[in-house]
């Protein structure tokens, strides 16, 4: 992650033309099924080739029985109880390889989503002696769509904003965000683009780097409170195609998303990341009105550690953001996203041994309210607010988790694109388990002081300069 924050702030400044939206000329598509297929084939190929002839792992140890269990009811499809960061993170990067494989290979958004749920299920099936998983096939396919085409998307940014002729550390950037993405463009000189993506995206970036000053944790059953830091974070934000913007269109899948990032290390080390794109909506409040923004369908991709609990989910659900503006420079924006959880795993952040379900995994519903206070040219005052409900369904034990989320900061700007930030997080967990002595009730609080760099108008929407 911290790569990408620095890939994110070589990238920031001004946002989007004030000319009008013009409808691109039609253009044959390029479509390589034979690219896509292969480079689908090769992400798991190459996977299972690493694991067994490096790793040497038992679940990588496949032969002509062991994939004939999975055919034949000796092995039949069930939830697994592998680590949390395999399953919630591991497994989506692997859907993301092979999405963004399709994605360069002259596919659009909609056809593209088939690799990482084939992809998925030749693995369940082909790559692995352990039992097909059920999980494994959701998280796949879900994370890697959404988590694949914000990198799609991202790299096609930062290659798009070196002119021309980008840079080879342009180029290098683009690799490590979409590695499958930067060999097609570059084996096929961007033929095979699938042109559905416009250029030049009005967009607010943040990238930051400091320090954790302070982190306390109160477990309420043993009444212990336990102290990390001083800790090194970095942080980063990408709000791309900004909601309402009248020169944005809004007509394919994550033409609107947000990424939020950080990663606070060592000792320990840990990272999160919240993805919410469009799906389809339309924006509002066009021409010099004083309101305008964006509504429609979303689709959710979480992975987080909170300092004293984890929680992942993929979801989808209604939601919308605005602007108001309040005054010729100051403005406020909201946003506000309810969706339901198709497959969420929320419980303790340290918990290492499998066979111990220390958390819940199923479905469930999550809501995300964020305020921002803005001053132009000045700073920024911002509030979020996430919160998280599980239900134990899919595996045992039964119960329910409950996770809130709030994160308030004031940003600031020093000079020029430079800025100083200063956050708080605020984190509270409910569990209860079937098994009493895993229930569980926590609170946690974090300080952190960053030194940031930014866009130069913190995302606003048509400002009144233009």
């Amino acid at each position: 992650m911290s790569v990408s924050a620095l890939m994110l702030a070589a990238c920031l400044g001004s946002t989007a033309a004030d000319a009008p939206v013009e409808e691109p000329p039609p253009l044959e598509p390029s479509h390589n099924f034979l690219l896509a297929g292969l480079e689908t084939i090769f992400v798991d190929v190459g996977i299972l080739a690493f694991n067994n002839a490096a790793t040497r792992q038992g679940f990588a140890q496949v032969s002509l029985d062991t994939i004939a269990s999975h055919f034949d009811g000796r092995r039949p499809w069930f939830f697994d109880t592998d680590y949390f960061f395999t399953n919630q993170f591991g497994h989506p990067y692997q859907g993301s390889l092979s999405f963004t494989a399709a994605r360069s290979a002259g596919f659009g958004f909609w056809l593209s989503s088939l690799a990482p749920f084939m992809s998925s299920l030749g693995w369940e099936l082909f790559c692995e002696v352990d039992p097909p998983s059920v999980n494994d096939q959701l998280s796949t396919t879900l994370g890697g769509i959404f988590l694949g085409e914000v990198l799609h998307r991202t790299a096609l940014m930062f290659l798009e904003r070196g002119g021309d002729t980008p840079s080879i550390w342009r180029h290098l950037a683009a690799f490590l965000i979409e590695p499958a993405g930067e060999i097609n463009r570059g084996l096929f000189n961007h033929e095979l683009d699938a042109r559905d993506v416009d250029a030049n995206p009005p967009f607010f970036g943040v990238a930051q780097a400091g320090v954790t000053a302070a982190s306390f944790v109160r477990d309420y059953n043993s009444d212990v409170v336990t102290r990390t830091g001083p800790q090194f974070s970095v942080n980063f934000e990408l709000v791309y195609g900004l909601p309402g913007d009248p020169t944005w269109r809004y007509s394919i899948p994550f033409s609107h998303f947000d990424l939020t990032g950080s990663v606070t290390l060592p000792n320990p080390t840990r990272g999160s990341f919240f993805i919410r794109g469009l799906l389809v909506g339309a924006p509002f409040g066009a021409g010099p009105r004083r309101l305008k923004g964006l509504a429609g369908l979303y689709g959710i991709y979480d992975f987080a550690g909170l300092g004293f609990a984890r929680v992942s989910t993929t979801a989808v659900g209604p939601g919308g953001s605005a602007q108001l503006r309040l005054s010729e420079n100051v403005y406020l924006q909201g946003t506000v996203v309810l969706a339901a959880i198709g497959y969420g795993t929320m419980g303790r952040l340290d918990g290492t041994d499998p066979t111990q379900r220390d958390y819940h995994v199923g479905p469930g519903v999550q809501g995300m309210l964020e305020a921002r206070l803005i001053y132009d040219q000045v700073g920024m005052i911002r509030a979020t607010v996430r919160n998280y409900f599980v239900f134990g369904a899919y595996v045992p034990p039964s119960g329910f988790e409950n996770v809130a989320y709030l994160n308030v900061s004031l940003l600031v700007r020093l000079f020029g694109d430079l800025g100083a930030a200063l956050e708080a997080d605020l984190a509270h967990r409910q569990s209860l388990f079937a098994d009493a002595s895993y229930a569980q009730a926590s609170i946690g609080v974090t300080f952190r002081v960053m030194l940031s760099y930014m866009g130069t108008d913190f995302g606003i929407v048509e400002p009144l300069r233009r």
